[in-house]
This record gives C-alpha cells, sequence and structure tokens, in this order.
C-alpha cells in the first residue's frame, strides 16, 4: 500500500501464453513422427551420448528406450564410424 492505497500492476500475457502454447503442440508433432517413423533414429550429442532413441531404434539394438538415454552411443549400437567425424 502506498498512502493507504492499492497499486495494481498488471501485464497481459496472452501472446506469450498462445507462443507457448504453439511449441508444445509442434513439439507433440515433432514426437509422434519420431516415435512412428519407420527408420530406427537416435539423437546424440557431440560427447556420443544417447539423447533420445525411437522405437525402431531400440529394437534394433534390443534395449528399451530408457535403457539406450545416457549411455554412450557406442555402448548402445557401435559401428565402423564410431569416434571419427563422419560419425555425425
Amino acid at each position: 500500500m502506498i498512502n493507504d492505497e492499492l497499486l495494481f500492476i498488471s501485464r497481459d500475457i496472452t501472446k506469450q501464453k498462445e507462443k507457448i502454447e504453439s511449441i508444445k503442440m509442434a513439439y507433440a508433432e515433432l514426437m509422434q513422427i519420431f516415435n512412428n517413423i519407420v527408420e530406427g533414429v537416435r539423437v546424440i550429442d557431440k560427447d556420443y551420448n544417447v539423447l533420445l532413441v525411437n522405437k525402431t531404434f531400440a529394437n534394433l539394438a534390443g534395449m528399451s528406450e530408457e535403457e539406450m538415454t545416457g549411455k554412450k552411443c557406442f555402448e548402445v549400437f557401435s559401428c565402423s564410424l564410431c569416434h571419427t567425424p563422419t560419425a555425425f
């Protein structure tokens, strides 16, 4: 209170909420495509950590998606390109 008066400050966050909802919808659509694609796909970072795998890749590797996430890619599914610049 300032001098026995109330002070209200407000901000319209409608556009921000709309953008957040749009991003959530785009992410959900991307994940649906990622999980239903017939090819085995994995996402790894520059340090060879598995960030994400789809169901097809999990079946190919004989492991669950949860078992692979967080491991090094060469621990999950190694190939001749492991540890080379062309691995990405």
